[in-house]
């Protein structure tokens, strides 16, 4: 395109400006794509030519090759890559994109980046505001943060402070790429924030495994983002008071014929919590994805169940308007001993669910990761579903290890 004169960025903010969008645009901070690859062509000379900005200097490995924001001249880089973009372009935002991707820091330096990271989104703020005169309507500054406020500062990514110094308009909630999280705590950043005008969005990828160490499986670990799913996530993110429902990576669904109808009704069901009234939906356990390095991984699954033991699990539901069926969907490792569905016994917020079925791929909610193997769903008693935490309790007779638990509501 560029060959051919076209500015493709400039065509999608006009079209935007056409359809009354309010056009942003996204930069990736840090991104590690083919970093192992030196000659990649998307690569910039200045990567090529300072291996002694990278985060382990002169790496071999490919594994250290991202740039290290310590640097000055690390900085002054990007910074003029948004200044080009906010003097070059009639926008409404500017994102930047702290999670694709970190770290920003050598290890142990994080939380002293932190404050180096402040400084640099002071700078783009001013670049925006000067943006916003020029252009004659206000140019926003949005970043991309961890799910949780403990986190980011371990990271160098200190979102509170920079809302509270009044240098992003937006924080996007996010995880990294492989999991979408049902119970984001939203609400502990509402009551961080306040009053402040900034805005939070919860972020969804296109797939999701259920604990860290099922991404070593692969395919057979991923569940996909169905609508079903999607709605669940956003249904909760919503409850806990976030104004927006971001997607990540799923403008490919527009070239994979297969989840084109997905994508449609994804789109028209979960951008508001009247738009996902009575629509089914899926709420899954699974995990904060991204950590600081001092910080322990908080994840629920795999949990063992042995003979005369329980195991007690407890997803987050959004509120039911309109819908009164449910039913808890278990998945256990293949790998695994597992227990037979006679052998299993569910309860929900105390009450006895009945076994209904053996899951089956295609069958709602049959696309339970292909390492769930048995899989098996409870129907749960009218009424019993609650708003928020419920408590699954799962005991059996046999040996076994979940994998996988859902509440499904229809």
């Amino acid at each position: 395109l560029e060959q051919r004169g076209v500015d493709h960025m400039e065509r999608w903010l006009s079209r935007c400006r056409e359809c009354g969008i309010e056009g942003w645009l996204s930069v990736r901070m840090n991104d590690g794509h083919f970093n192992n690859i030196l000659d990649a062509f998307w690569h910039p000379a200045f990567w090529r030519e300072r291996p002694d900005l990278w985060i382990v200097p002169h790496d071999e490995s490919g594994g250290g090759r991202a740039y290290d924001y310590s640097h000055e001249e690390v900085r002054e880089h990007h910074l003029k890559l948004i200044r080009e973009l906010l003097e070059r372009y009639n926008l409404y935002g500017l994102e930047l994109d702290w999670i694709r991707g970190y770290p920003y820091f050598p290890s142990g330096a994080e939380r002293q980046g932190a404050r180096v990271l402040t400084e640099f989104t002071a700078q783009v703020r001013e670049l925006a505001d000067a943006a916003a005169v020029r252009l004659g309507h206000p140019v926003k500054v949005g970043a991309r943060v961890p799910s949780r406020i403990e986190t980011g500062p371990g990271l160098g990514l200190d979102g509170l402070t920079w809302a509270r110094e009044g240098l992003v308009d937006q924080l996007v909630l996010s995880s990294r790429v492989w999991v979408i999280e049902f119970d984001m705590p939203i609400a502990a950043w509402k009551r961080a924030l306040g009053d402040l005008p900034v805005s939070i969005a919860a972020q969804f990828g296109t797939n999701t495994v259920s604990f860290p160490g099922a991404q070593p499986r692969g395919a057979a670990a991923q569940a996909q983002a169905t609508p079903e799913f999607l709605r669940g996530a956003s249904a909760a993110a919503f409850h806990q008071g976030a104004d927006q429902v971001y997607l990540f990576n799923h403008c490919y669904f527009e070239s994979e014929f297969g989840r084109r109808d997905w994508y449609g009704r994804i789109l028209e069901s979960i951008g508001s919590p009247e738009s996902l009234a009575g629509k089914p939906r899926r709420h899954a356990i699974t995990y904060p994805e991204i950590t600081a390095p001092d910080e322990p991984v908080l994840a629920a699954l795999p949990a063992r169940l042995s003979p005369g033991e329980k195991v007690v699990l407890a997803p987050y539901v959004a509120p039911l308007p309109d819908l009164n069926w449910a039913a808890v969907a278990l998945g256990f490792d293949r790998e695994q001993e597992s227990p037979e569905p006679h052998e299993v016994e569910v309860r929900v917020n105390g009450e006895s669910c009945r076994y209904l079925a053996v899951v089956s791929p295609g069958e709602p909610p049959g696309d339970i990761p292909a390492m769930a193997e048995p899989r098996m769903s409870f129907i749960i008693p009218a009424g019993v579903v609650k708003t928020g935490h419920n408590t699954v309790e799962v005991a059996s007779g046999a040996l076994g290890e979940i994998v996988w638990c859902e509440i499904y509501i229809a």
